[in-house]
């Protein structure tokens, strides 16, 4: 399958044509772009004009973007960067859920206060 877009981009590797209910139903050619300095970009080109597309760093926002969706529902490959920068919006994610009774649970030890990120360990002698 080939791009139905133009996109002028030598770093870019395209991905694959396809449409996406979370990017509101248009036909997008999908790229990874392994230029910038930040991470791989994805990006979801819906035209061939300069300015039809929309890009995004991978998992590099607070919560998953749209294009993160579309990535791991796509099964991208990650680099470990990625897979660490993933990881973290994981753990914001189950983080933002707890409850107090869960903090509560956690604080095994009896020391500290894991809402505030303040656990002392107890080290084995």
């Amino acid at each position: 399958m080939s791009a139905k877009y133009i996109h002028d981009c030598d770093s870019c590797k395209y991905l694959g044509t396809g449409t996406c209910s979370i990017l509101g139903n248009k036909e997008y050619d999908f790229y990874i772009c392994e230029h910038g300095d930040l991470g791989r970009t994805l990006i979801a080109r819906y035209g061939s004009l300069g300015y039809e597309y929309m890009s995004g760093i991978l998992f590099s926002c607070v919560e998953l973007t749209p294009l993160d969706k579309v990535a791991l529902y796509n099964n991208l490959e990650l680099t470990e960067e990625e897979e660490g920068r993933l990881l973290r919006v994981f753990a914001r994610m189950w983080k933002e859920k707890l409850t107090i009774s869960d903090y509560q649970s956690m604080n095994v030890f009896g020391v500290g206060d894991f809402g505030n990120g303040n656990v002392v360990w107890e080290k084995d002698s």
